[in-house]
């Protein structure tokens, strides 16, 4: 079978992790070289042996609560943050992530914190935003989510989880106008895709329903999106002549 780009780089980097297991470098590449193909038990250990080669390189410990993180370990990644916090506490990316971890275990005022001590250290950080966001909506402060949306989208216009997230924010208020177009954007977010609720936009070559008077005298496609719950929770909806 012929070797694939992704299995030369985890050789590569295995080698150069067996020469010098404190390189950080090479260390965080091979783990996510190893989370890329799934293999998670062994990005884990790879992680866990470069934070005790070095103990103090806050790239491997960040390294080392991104994996915890995926494995459901949160408290666990959230002292590895906490770690790399000590090491470099002026990263704002080190603060979102503790955010995120704490954001998991439902402590979403300890994480509001976190992500407020990332805006301080980059005012820019709209991954800040984007979990501030998360977490005032989680707690149904609403109208506070859609304002720090909005910052995030006027820092990274091009994050289109900010605008999914913010639709619905603004669909729970009842901006249903607003809401509808941003929540358009959710074919390209990488987070619904990601989990089993996401779909690819059906391709076809009619025009799309837009509610109008000339669309409902017309026939309508109706199709599955994101789950069999949703389905029969919006088929009531859908009624015909």
């Amino acid at each position: 079978f012929p070797v694939t780009i992704s299995d030369q780089a985890i050789e590569y980097l295995s080698r150069a992790v067996q020469i010098d297991v404190s390189l950080s470098v090479a260390s965080t590449q091979l783990v996510r070289a190893l989370l890329t193909v799934g293999q998670r038990d062994s990005a884990l250990k790879v992680a866990i042996d470069a934070t005790i080669a070095a103990s103090l390189s806050d790239e491997a410990w960040s390294a080392r609560g991104f994996v915890l993180r995926l494995c459901r370990r949160t408290q666990e990644a959230e002292e590895s943050f906490s770690r790399c916090l000590i090491i470099r506490p002026a990263l704002a990316d080190h603060w979102v992530s503790l955010g995120i971890s704490k954001q998991m275990q439902e402590r979403f005022s300890f994480a509001l914190a976190s992500y407020e001590r990332a805006l301080l250290v980059d005012p820019l950080c709209a991954e800040a935003y984007v979990n501030k966001g998360f977490a005032l909506k989680e707690t149904a402060q609403f109208a506070q989510a859609i304002e720090t949306y909005s910052r995030s989208i006027a820092v990274r216009p091009d994050l289109c989880d900010t605008y999914m997230n913010s639709s619905i924010c603004n669909l729970l208020v009842g901006d249903f106008a607003r809401g509808w177009i941003q929540y358009e954007r959710r074919w390209d977010s990488e987070a619904l895709l990601l989990t089993t609720r996401g779909s690819p936009r059906l391709v076809t070559s009619k025009s799309d329903f837009s509610g109008g008077a000339e669309s409902r005298l017309r026939r309508v496609l109706v199709w599955g999106e994101q789950g069999v719950g949703d389905e029969v929770m919006l088929s009531g909806i859908v009624t015909g002549k």
